[in-house]
Parts: C-alpha cells; structure tokens; sequence
C-alpha cells in the first residue's frame, strides 16, 4: 500500500535537491487528480524545486473554516 511505502521515507531528486516526505501515512485532500480510478498521489515541494519547470495545470486550495 501507498502507507507502507511512504514508511521508508522514499527520496526523489528535483534539481539537484534531495526531498523527502514529511508524512509516513496518505493523507486526504481535495485536488481532483485524475479521471481514472486509480490516484498516483500529489507531491508538494517549494517553489524553488520546480523554478524552471512549465506547469500543465495549477491549483489553488485554500481553507475558508480557518480561524487563524
């Protein structure tokens, strides 16, 4: 499952950088990813990590509840 796996603290390399998550379980959100069944996850990074890539699509997610 995608929980184990997050478990062993996987690694990608973006430009150079080492990057690694900050949590060892899935957690829920509300991106549409795709049209399959099937999801594949969302990675998160700083902006920095991806200063010369050309986004496909963009999201904005915010928290209306919030009171802080």
């Amino acid at each position: 499952s995608r929980n184990q796996f997050l478990k062993e603290k996987p690694a990608i390399e973006l430009n150079g950088k080492i990057y690694q998550s900050k949590f060892d379980k899935c957690q829920n959100g509300f991106l549409s990813m795709q049209s399959s069944h099937m999801c594949m996850g969302v990675y998160i990074v700083p902006d920095e990590a991806v200063s010369n890539f050309i986004p496909a699509d963009s999201y904005l997610v915010g928290n209306y509840a919030a009171n802080d």
